[in-house]
């Protein structure tokens, strides 16, 4: 009986490969969802859908809700790193009040924004780490998983801060 020979070497080079692209894929799949979740405008909405001139900061997160973008400045420095040799990934922001939102101060209640995008997107996560969906040009659907719904509050909670600040103007 022939003996086929061992590969186990090249074997294990096969799957941490694959592994490293899933890993990587769901990191850069949960920085982009994290980006698109702190993308909600901290301005009021006129009826066109437009922000209002001049009501920047008017419209604030509440407490435990994402936080609201004023500058983009958090949007735009959430980041992911894969590291290959470990088999690991992070994903954070450089931007100090960053740490400041996820875990509230003595004067601000937490937006956290990092823990609840791990629990609205885990699924998504687990997904991509099992196999699912495509690992080479990461499915960035923003209709996949929560955000449907997600986004009817914000926009529900959008129109009726507006009405709200049109009334306090002598507004409609």
């Amino acid at each position: 009986m022939p003996m086929t020979p061992w590969k186990g070497q090249e074997a294990s080079a096969i799957v941490f490969k694959d592994v490293g692209k899933r890993i990587s894929a769901a990191a850069r799949w949960f920085r982009d969802h994290l980006r698109y979740a702190v993308s909600v405008p901290n301005a009021l909405f006129g009826p066109s859908g437009k922000a209002l001139k001049g009501t920047r900061g008017l419209a604030p997160s509440a407490a435990g809700e994402y936080p609201r973008k004023v500058s983009g400045w958090l949007r735009k420095n959430i980041q992911s790193e894969y590291d290959a040799p470990s088999l690991s990934a992070r994903v954070g922001t450089n931007v100090p009040y960053g740490r400041w939102l996820e875990t509230g101060t003595s004067r601000m209640a937490p937006r956290p924004w990092l823990s609840n995008g791990l629990r609205d997107f885990i699924q998504g996560i687990r997904t991509i780490l099992n196999g699912g969906g495509d690992v080479s040009g990461v499915n960035l659907d923003p209709t996949e998983g929560p955000m449907p719904e997600r986004d009817a509050r914000m926009l529900e909670a959008k129109i009726y801060k507006t009405e709200q600040a049109l009334k306090e103007l002598g507004g409609e």
